[in-house]
């Protein structure tokens, strides 16, 4: 009889069982958890052996680490380990109450609670090693106290609800470490607005991000955090936001943009407006408005019964807030802040036991005394709601709300409309917003400024830049980056490391500095040269004389050369002292120049289209204009437009005013209802769309086999090559399917796919989302370099002047200076455009606004100017 292995496989990340799929070893991975199911009363260590010996070997053909590999093992014995069969406790019905939040009333077995993940953090582990005491995991709080093995139970129970309370996968998969002492458990209690850790490890689903690496941020300061896709940003803002790292200070208010807030405010009331959404995510306040309100109307009513209920209902509310995050902290903490943790958290279910008692069955009032108790204590409970309120400056809450919003480019119908009615684009713009909005001592964003318009990502670039507290920042927007950051915090190679200054700042000081030592390292080379010659001139003339003097002084000579050679003064420029610059022990008594080893550089290369054999423009636009059915006015109108062979057009302006219409016209997906659009009857066009990351993120498939469908000629090791040269290589092109892919590989290949067939005519809209600084920097480089056409529809100043004005790379010195920097391998091809034929073939850009097409001949700079005109006229 076939056992239901759901559960299992439920333990799995799907992305792992996508890629057996893909791999044709499901059948595989299917037999081994057939036949664990078949005997999963075993819990012996044979049993273990044996269930990790079946998953070892499909596992890590599916690119599961050795350490994953043992926590999926893990995750799917402790399926096994709680009986399915529910107490009578578990049997009976629930108030429907928000008692359901203490662990007294969850009645979660461990093959629920586990999490449908490969990571199982180390508190898990303990717990679900031990079978008999997981058994005792789903009895309430007060069994689990008196139990000899309270400790274990009790993580189990509190891990339960964790998973409750956070419903972020990607959270469950994260292992945070750092260097903690004795003197960290005061440490995590101070009122320091800095964070300051050592040796912190970072891990997602068992592979590591981090690797011994200082996490420091400055009070105050504003960051850029840099780095290549993949390398772990999102996962370390992700870290600290949820303050998963040991050590960070327990009264610092961290918030991490998410949509997570506000979705809870609008499952509230789902007919709320988008302000009252955005007003009411600051939970805080929200508590100390409500309390206020109530407090204050029964006060003012005078009634004893109803001031009674008000002061009872605050200290529930109170109650449950102060359960939640207690068993944040049980579950995240272990040894001995751990232990503690967790007998805070019974303290506090205790207490919220009798809080939701005292409110069920409110204790009668019968001395005047009694109810002047109540009176003062709800006295109390005000000025203490109103004295948050003055501290959230609660007054000019809305008006504050209602400018943030009117920045990111909501109008006033869109603000006053249910938060239900906004799609996905909106409710990422009311998530920043709310972030904004809060007063926080540590801000993170993550790709702030994608999918914004100009006017929005300016609005946004000037109010981090007012934020008085620490901001942290991920954008692949060069020129927004560049504009916020005080400091960068660049994370390469499993460590952190910071610099003062911004991006650009820091990639030409990295150049430069490598230039000067890659220069020392070539006199040193010529002058060690030298000195060899003539150390070997006079051994030679030692040895054919016989003098041993000559030879004992050729030998003393090649010693000091060995013990002494290297950078006579030290980085400063004073002179090289052994004591102050090259402390500890050496080989030699003198320093070499170090040259960090680079990154591989990311080139781009794509193959220019066959010139067409009849000249003539390749489009050609004459007064288009476009409505939509149902729509009384046009949404481009009277647009004229032509694109000749080899042309640089850019298109910018605000969202929704007809660039996405426009290219579709430009395509002959919309029909125009007025004017005309001429197409070269032999030209090719490939065109990168909006949602080009959006489809393709749906599909099974891989790389290779969607690439090689859609163009079955190109054949296998072609198809390899051109994916591998984009950046998707071995597995990651053949074995891992696009549902696992990031954002950059999945524009990668949707790039693939339109400049593969080499078009006369590229058209790419928002191509630079998702795509990290080097890979912009490389993709600017192969359109600088093609023959070809480029229509770039765009909110990146940097990529909008680079690709279609031709403006010099910011960073770039002298030819020479490029040459030195990469080495000799550089093709006089890839070291940059040729000056002159930019200066020749520099393109258009065209605002695009309220429909209309209108050339800017001052290019971005101009469009940039008068939008910051425009809002500090605001």
């Amino acid at each position: 009889m076939t056992t239901d292995i759901n559960p299992y496989l439920q333990t799995i990340p799907k992305s792992v069982v996508d890629t057996t799929r893909a791999l044709k070893t499901f059948p595989k991975l299917e037999a081994a958890l057939q036949e664990h199911a078949a005997v999963a009363g075993d819990k012996s260590e044979e049993r273990r052996s044996a269930l990790e010996k079946k998953l070892r070997p499909v596992l890590t053909d599916a690119g599961v680490g050795k350490k994953a590999v043992l926590e999926i093992v893990e995750a799917c014995l402790a399926v096994q380990l709680v009986p399915a069969a529910p107490t009578a406790k578990e049997e009976a019905p629930q108030k429907p109450s928000s008692a359901s939040t203490s662990s007294k009333a969850v009645s979660i077995s461990a093959a629920t609670t586990a999490p449908p993940s490969s990571a199982v953090t180390k508190s898990e582990k303990d717990t679900l090693k031990k079978g008999k005491k997981a058994e005792r995991a789903s009895k309430t709080t007060a069994t689990v106290k008196k139990s000899a093995n309270s400790d274990d139970e009790l993580s189990q129970a509190v891990t339960a609800n964790l998973y409750i309370d956070n419903p972020d996968p990607k959270v469950r998969l994260i292992t945070a470490l750092s260097q903690e002492s004795r003197f960290h458990l005061d440490c995590t209690d101070t009122g320091s607005l800095e964070i300051d850790l050592k040796s912190v490890t970072l891990t997602l689903a068992g592979r590591e991000l981090l690797s011994d690496a200082h996490l420091r941020l400055k009070a105050g300061v504003h960051y850029g955090l840099i780095g290549r896709n993949g390398t772990g940003k999102s996962t370390l803002l992700t870290a600290i936001g949820e303050k998963l790292i040991p050590g960070l200070p327990r009264t610092l208010k961290i918030l991490f943009v998410s949509q997570l807030t506000n979705a809870r405010a609008a499952d509230e009331d789902p007919e709320a407006s988008v302000l009252n959404v955005v007003i009411r995510s600051d939970v805080e306040r929200t508590r100390a408005v409500e309390e206020c309100k109530l407090l204050s109307g029964v006060l003012e009513e005078g009634k004893e019964e109803e001031v009674r209920d008000a002061v009872l209902k605050v200290k529930l509310e109170r109650a449950r807030e102060r359960l939640r995050e207690a068993r944040k902290l049980a579950v995240k903490w272990s040894g001995a802040r751990g232990l503690g943790a967790r007998k805070d958290l019974l303290v506090a279910e205790k207490e919220f036991e009798a809080a939701e008692n005292a409110a069920l069955h409110p204790p009668a009032i019968t001395i005047p005394d009694s109810a002047s108790m109540w009176g003062t204590e709800a006295g109390s409970f005000l000025l203490e709601a109103q004295a948050q309120l003055d501290d959230f400056d609660a007054t000019s809450t809305e008006a504050r709300a209602q400018k943030i919003l009117f920045g990111l480019g909501f109008s006033n119908e869109r603000i006053n409309a249910p938060y239900s009615s906004l799609s996905g684009g909106w409710r990422s713009r009311a998530s920043l917003a709310s972030a904004l909005l809060q007063p926080a001592h540590i801000l993170l964003l993550d790709e702030p400024v994608n999918y914004l318009d100009l006017p929005a990502v300016l609005f946004v670039q000037h109010f981090i830049a007012s934020i008085p507290h620490t901001v942290v920042t991920v954008s692949h927007d060069r020129e927004f980056l560049d504009s916020i950051s005080d400091s960068l915090i660049i994370l390469r190679k499993e460590k952190l490391s910071y610099f003062d200054g911004n991006l650009t700042t820091y990639e030409r000081e990295s150049r430069q500095d490598r230039i000067h030592k890659l220069k020392q390292q070539d006199l040193l080379d010529k002058k060690k040269a030298a000195v060899q010659k003539s150390i070997a001139d006079a051994a030679k003339a030692a040895k054919k004389s016989g003098d041993d003097n000559k030879m004992r002084m050729v030998k003393s000579r090649q010693k000091k050369l060995d013990d002494r050679w290297g950078l006579e003064v030290n980085s400063k420029g004073h002179r090289f002292k052994l004591n102050r610059d090259l402390g500890g022990y050496h080989l030699t008594s003198r320093g070499g120049v170090e040259l960090e080893e680079m990154d591989e550089r990311v080139r781009f290369s794509f193959a220019d289209p066959e010139g067409l054999r009849f000249p003539g423009s390749l489009v050609h636009l004459d007064g288009v204009s476009v409505r939509y059915a149902g729509n009384e006015k046009d949404t481009i109108q009277g647009v004229g437009l032509t694109i000749g062979p080899g042309e640089r057009v850019g298109v910018v302006g605000p969202n929704g005013h007809g660039k996405t219409t426009l290219l579709n016209a430009i395509v002959g997906n919309l029909t125009p209802s007025k004017g005309t659009v001429e197409r070269h009857p032999k030209a090719s066009i490939g065109i990168y769309a909006q949602h080009t990351l959006e489809l393709l993120s749906t599909l099974p498939t891989t790389a290779l086999a969607h690439f090689t469908e859609k163009f079955p000629d190109s054949g296998d090791a072609n198809a390899r090559s051109f994916l591998g040269q984009l950046g998707l290589k071995g597995r990651t092109a053949d074995t891992i399917p696009l549902t696992g892919l990031s954002g950059g590989q999945l524009v990668r290949l949707g790039l693939a796919e339109v400049m593969w067939p080499s078009p006369d005519l590229v058209i790419l809209d928002e191509v630079t989302t998702h795509l990290d600084s080097d890979t912009i920097d490389a993709l600017v480089d192969a359109l600088q370099a093609y023959t070809g056409a480029v229509l770039l529809v765009s909110h990146d100043r940097y990529a909008v002047k680079r690709i279609i004005e031709l403006a010099p790379d910011p960073n770039a010195d002298e030819d020479d200076a490029t040459e030195a920097l990469h080495g000799d391998d550089i093709d006089d091809d890839d070291a940059g455009f040729d000056v002159k034929r930019a200066a020749k073939e520099q393109g258009r850009t065209y605002l695009l606004q309220n429909g209309t097409l209108k050339r800017l001949e001052g290019g971005m700079d101009q469009y940039t100017n008068s939008v910051i005109k425009r809002l500090e006229d605001v």
